[in-house]
């Protein structure tokens, strides 16, 4: 069950997914909004299956342009961001995780779930 709808919001039957999009690309959610991914703030996730305690975590710094206005903010991997049309979510990442080593933004790639208010 999408994560809006668990906490009783009306949304719109058909969500918007953006699969495996670059870091500094603008993608657009709806009329007047778009979401750019422009930094990874944290990237802790663990490289293996085995668990990791204390760890396992993906933050993205993303600007959200709505009719004309940029807001900013911290995406952090399956957390819902609450905007004036819907909900947006970091759901996914193509980019494995790598221990040891800075990974190039250019090889981020990020999956989005917006999902529309009714």
């Amino acid at each position: 069950m999408p994560i809006a709808s668990a906490l009783g919001l009306i949304l719109a039957s058909t969500p918007v997914y953006l699969a495996d999009t670059p870091v500094f690309r603008s993608y657009a959610l709806a009329s007047d909004l778009s979401v750019t991914a422009v930094a990874i703030i944290e990237d802790s996730r663990c490289e293996t299956p085995a668990p990791c305690f204390g760890r396992d975590r993906l933050l993205v710094a993303a600007v959200v342009r709505d009719r004309g206005h940029d807001w900013e903010y911290s995406a952090e991997l399956g957390e819902p961001i609450f905007l004036r049309e819907g909900v947006l979510t970091l759901v996914d990442t193509a980019t494995p995780p790598r221990e040891g080593s800075a990974i190039p933004l250019s090889r981020y790639r990020l999956d989005w779930v917006f999902e529309p208010y009714e």
